[in-house]
């Protein structure tokens, strides 16, 4: 719900008629140096203003309806953005320009994109564009020369022993450890092909557990044969 027009044009008549005391204001908030401020940032200007000799009374005018009404405000060089709640679960958002004076309630989108605006800097308006990763549809056959994919095998006990046994120790491959890894790169394009073609049984071959020990057994212990 946004301010009526006939309170924005009693906003708009008492600033014109109170110039010292609407640079008073704007004045104090750029004091405080920040371009986000919180309820309790803006009570505290509202009252400190209020206690200005040289400032107009202020107790019953439409600006005291405003800072009693602001849960936040965004603050540019020479625009004031204030969010209001001018009651239960009614939010209204206030543009107010210093030179030359404008006041004009604004939308919600509009609100973010100015508070947006004095994050980046960016003063575009492009609605935000969609950003699609396609980065996990573009998984390959495994590589063994990419330290990443070894191990990622349709069978998953059996790549992870792989992976650990060759990630493990120096980091030297011996020519069994390789030879198996071959056979298990071979075994997962025959299934794959089985897969596409819907024919055939896969992984019919026998399992492979009694290989991995031997891989083990070669990878830690050449001299010895590895037992099942």
């Amino acid at each position: 719900m946004n301010p009526s027009p006939g309170f924005i044009t009693e906003l708009t008549d008492f600033l014109e008629r109170e110039p010292r005391t609407a640079r008073m204001v704007q004045h104090r908030l750029q004091e405080l140096g920040r371009p986000f401020l919180m309820r309790s940032d803006l009570q505290e200007t509202f009252v400190a203003v209020s206690a200005d000799p040289d400032s107009c009374k202020l107790a019953g005018t439409p600006l005291e309806r405003v800072f009693s009404w602001a849960q936040e405000a965004a603050l540019g060089e020479a625009d004031l953005c204030v969010a209001l709640r001018t009651s239960v679960a009614r939010w209204s958002y206030l543009l107010i320009r210093a030179m030359p004076l404008q006041v004009q309630a604004i939308s919600t989108v509009e609100y973010l994109k100015f508070k947006e605006r004095l994050v980046d800097g960016s003063s575009q308006d492009d609605d935000w564009a969609l950003e699609l990763d396609l980065g996990p549809f573009s998984r390959e056959f495994t590589k063994m020369q990419e330290a990443r994919s070894i191990g990622q095998s349709n069978w998953s006990n059996e790549s992870g022993t792989l992976g650990y046994a060759l990630t493990a120790g120096t980091g030297e491959l011996s020519e069994p450890v390789l030879t198996f890894a071959a056979r298990l790169v071979e075994r997962d394009i025959r299934d794959e092909e089985r897969r596409r073609s819907g024919s055939g049984d896969i992984a019919t071959e026998p399992p492979i557990a009694a290989s991995v020990n031997e891989m083990w057994a070669a990878r830690f212990n050449p001299g010895a044969s590895a037992t099942t």
